[in-house]
């Protein structure tokens, strides 16, 4: 009889200590799938940033070749002054390689109907127009670049609504920054992330164009920078 408890005992004993370890194991295949999956979200956010960039500076390159200048940025001080200040992030790239047309004097981007008068483009990019634009008599304008829809959305700036290049990957709703300070989203109040573009006074490329976005994975995770330089 103690032989047979003794033999029980073993045999409860032995059975936790399987349990035991195939909870562990369990645990460890949990870890490395999430830290599986975790890669892979990364790998896929920076193909698709990785390959818009691209398209979007071939676009650019190719309305140059047109046209003979870059797509104009938005300036916030006079072409030529000393320190010549540009809004990287609200451009009017969508709509130079979009292509325009004018009707009854407002500007439509190539097969949309809405309309933006010159005055509304003044307020939010700083020019009174666009030059790929179709006029009675001119040249016709092209489109260097047909957008996905998630990589266009339409804002409210200065009261007008407006379509901005972005990135399909929303800038997070609470970012602490390197200091441990929140981070300030590039439209305050918005969690759109534009492309930023600068072609009247880059930094990076002289005698070019400056491209670039800021993407992060999630609100943790390290900022990754896509540029053309």
């Amino acid at each position: 009889m103690t032989q047979h408890l003794t033999q029980s005992r073993a045999t409860r004993g032995f059975t936790l200590i399987e349990l035991l370890t195939v909870i562990a194991i369990i645990a460890v295949l949990a870890a490395i799938g999430v830290g599986l999956t975790s890669a892979a979200k990364t790998a896929r956010i920076n193909a698709r940033a990785q390959s818009e960039l691209q398209q979007i500076a071939t676009a650019i390159e190719a309305y140059k070749g047109d046209r003979g200048v870059y797509p104009p940025d938005n300036p916030l001080t006079p072409a030529g002054s000393p320190k010549q200040r540009v809004n990287p992030v609200i451009n009017p790239l969508y709509y130079e390689l979009r292509g325009m047309e004018v009707r009854e004097g407002k500007f439509r981007a190539r097969g949309m109907e809405e309309a933006l008068d010159p005055s509304d483009i003044k307020a939010v990019f700083g020019r009174s127009g666009f030059l790929n634009t179709s006029v009675e008599g001119g040249d016709p304008s092209r489109t260097y670049l047909d957008p996905k829809p998630a990589s266009v959305r339409r804002v409210t700036l200065e009261s007008v609504q407006v379509e901005l290049l972005v990135s399909p990957f929303d800038w997070p709703g609470t970012l602490a920054g390197p200091d441990g300070q929140q981070e300030a989203a590039p439209i305050n109040g918005l969690r759109v992330n534009p492309w930023r573009y600068v072609s009247s006074s880059p930094t990076n490329n002289s005698g070019g164009f400056d491209l670039w976005i800021d993407v992060y994975t999630s609100a943790k995770a390290e900022k990754r920078v896509f540029k053309n330089w």
